[in-house]
């Protein structure tokens, strides 16, 4: 076959003018080195003479597949101009697929053969170019500025899958992707550890077989939301992994749309929760068994202010009742004339009748009587009369009227509660009239006490030392109830306890 055949074709006589501009142009910019592999040295020297022409520098000629493939490796050209039949037991073919391998250099075929045998051969090797001889110059300069181009646009992919592949799978959170089906289509490393499948047994599982049956019902409901908003958010749901065990995860996801709008798959981040859940019920448990444990001290406590009141009341009672009686015998068999020995039983008596007002003021507040004996509501007014007459504030009581009324508890949480109340208002509420109310509302008793002094502070509602309404609100809590406390500056505080009537009992 005559050597002119292969020749570039230059059909347009302005042709080299333009290639000189072009020359220039490229002259201004880091030249691309192109390594030039052809057996046929004539027509090598003609390309790269071309080449050179249109601004591109070509570094060294090779002749044969082993001495392109150790160019490629020393040179790290920017692309390989390669032809398919050369000299030596290596043809173009397997040294350009060594070099896409080892080198990530593209490659451009310049070859006569166009069967498919070997574009078949060919295409394997993932071409950037393949050019038929005979070509025109135009026709490798845009096959190289193809090349180069996408040979970039694929360094940066593969770096951003790279990236996005390192963030999939070394994520510190669990990662699957559904179909519209909830079909699991993809997993990352951190959720086959979470539930102890390989990728291979995840992919196609029904994602409902890993939920627990208590809770799937919620999670179709959530994932056919999911289908239709695209998006879920903070959905809990209970797994079931493959030893058994029980995860407690958050689930958030968004959906990724494919062509036409559809929805191609939906993207969940799973947070396993399991051990802030355990710690939660841990927590729960713990904060449940001091406010059980502080209920029994203060069922306790009662009990033994009682035992000691009634103690107190009836033995030192009628001790002092007795000696009281006997000084009145005395005093009676006395002589008229013994005035000295008169007087001092009238002063042994006074100091008796002193003492026994003193019992009988520490056994009322240590329990009431009216508390066990007439109820709560006469409790309520007796402690309003005893702090208006111990302070000098005035107080005012208003009880809605019921037929029934509280059990035991209740109404020792109540009048523990209003007397913790009035001595917050004693020692810091500076007020000078206070508003007590007991009614029932929504099957709650409701007891509401209200002052019109300086007013208690959103920091001294939350101080956590304020023993007196903490205990308050332990108290109300024990018996399910809730406590509102608020308050207005120079303008006073309410405390406004809401307990569950229970169980009641006739008046």
């Amino acid at each position: 076959m005559p050597l002119h055949f292969y020749r570039i074709i230059i059909q347009n006589e302005n042709r080299p003018r333009r290639l000189k501009a072009q020359s220039i142009r490229r002259s201004r910019l880091k030249p691309i080195r192109i390594l030039l592999a052809e057996d046929e040295v004539m027509i090598a020297e003609d390309i790269q003479i071309n080449l050179e022409h249109l601004g591109y520098r070509v570094p060294k000629i090779v002749i044969s597949g082993e001495e392109a493939v150790e160019s490629a490796g020393r040179l790290k050209p920017d692309i390989v101009m390669m032809d398919i039949l050369l000299k030596g037991e290596m043809d173009g073919i397997r040294a350009a697929q060594i070099i896409r391998e080892s080198h990530d250099i593209p490659v451009i075929y310049l070859t006569s053969y166009s069967d498919k045998k070997t574009l078949d051969r060919a295409k394997i090797t993932e071409p950037f170019g393949y050019i038929l001889k005979p070509f025109q110059i135009d026709t490798i300069q845009s096959a190289i500025e193809l090349a180069l181009y996408k040979h970039r646009m694929e360094r940066r992919l593969s770096e951003n899958e790279k990236r996005f592949r390192l963030f999939y799978e070394e994520a510190p959170v669990s990662y699957q992707a559904l179909d519209a089906s909830a079909r699991i289509i993809e997993v990352n490393e951190a959720w086959t550890a979470m539930m102890g499948l390989d990728r291979k047994e995840a992919l196609g599982t029904d994602f409902r077989e890993l939920i627990d049956p208590a809770v799937r019902d919620r999670f179709e409901q959530a994932f056919q939301t999911f289908l239709s908003n695209g998006t879920i958010q903070g959905l809990e749901i209970d797994l079931i992994s493959r030893k058994d065990a029980r995860l407690t995860v958050h689930l958030d996801g968004r959906t990724g749309f494919g062509n036409r709008g559809k929805r191609r798959r939906m993207h969940c981040i799973l947070h396993d929760i399991t051990e802030r859940k355990m710690a939660e019920q841990a927590l729960r448990e713990s904060e449940e068994r001091m406010r059980h444990f502080s209920a029994y001290l203060q069922r306790v406590r009662e009990e033994e202010r009682t035992h000691i009141a009634r103690e107190i009341h009836d033995e030192l009672g009628q001790a002092l009742t007795a000696l009281k009686m006997d000084l009145s015998w005395l005093r009676s068999k006395g002589k008229p004339e013994s005035d000295l020995f008169l007087r001092k039983i009238d002063a042994m008596t006074l100091l008796i009748d002193q003492t026994l007002g003193r019992v009988k003021k520490i056994s009322t507040e240590l329990r009431p009587g009216l508390l066990d004996d007439l109820g709560l509501d006469a409790a309520i007014e007796w402690q309003a009369e005893e702090f208006q007459a111990r302070t000098g504030i005035r107080c005012d009581v208003r009880i809605s009227p019921e037929d029934r009324k509280l059990d035991e508890a209740r109404s020792t949480a109540i009048f523990r509660i209003l007397q913790e109340a009035l001595t917050n208002i004693i020692r810091h509420a500076e007020a000078t009239a206070v508003s007590i109310s007991l009614s029932r509302e929504n099957g709650n008793a409701v007891l509401s006490v209200r002052d019109n002094g300086r007013g208690i502070t959103r920091s001294q509602i939350e101080n956590k030392h304020a023993f007196g309404l903490i205990g308050i609100r332990e108290r109300a809590g024990f018996l399910g109830g809730e406590v509102f406390i608020s308050g207005n500056r120079n303008k006073g505080t309410t405390v406004r306890v809401c307990i569950p009537a229970g169980e009641e009992s006739p008046s």
